[in-house]
């Protein structure tokens, strides 16, 4: 009798590990759950928002004509825009290029970006890079 229940015992062990096999993840799902996020080296988001609708919202076109001063004061960043030429975009649509200085407590840095408009009073940076001259 005894025997007959270690058997019983050891046979239901085995049923038990299949589906604990089913159970196990898989090893993509897990690593492409966590992705990395992008932002602009060295200027805060915020501060990258805060630009795009400055310049967005600038009324004149021109180089060097008329300065735009920017400011944010949730980080406490400032900066002036000294330059935004407008241009049609590949799909005809409405866009800014734009060169701003940042202050921030990382010190003053150059800037040059680019913002477009992809519907009605939605304008997205297409890119947003240091000058590589400073």
């Amino acid at each position: 009798m005894a025997g007959l229940v270690l058997v019983a015992v050891l046979a239901t062990g085995c049923a038990v590990n299949k589906p604990f096999a089913a159970l196990e993840s898989d090893p993509a799902i897990i690593t492409s759950s966590v992705t990395k996020p992008i932002e602009a080296e060295g200027v805060d988001p915020r501060d990258a928002e805060t630009i795009k609708m400055a310049v967005a919202e600038a009324q004149s076109e021109g180089t060097d004509s008329h300065l735009l001063a920017w400011s944010n004061p949730e980080t406490g960043s400032s900066g002036t825009i000294t330059a935004i030429d407008q241009f049609v975009g590949s799909h005809g649509q409405s866009c800014k290029k734009f060169r701003t200085t940042v202050d921030s407590f990382m010190g003053i840095s150059l800037y040059n970006g680019e913002t477009c408009e992809l519907k009605k009073g939605l304008w997205v940076l297409s890119w947003f890079l240091r000058d590589g001259t400073n």
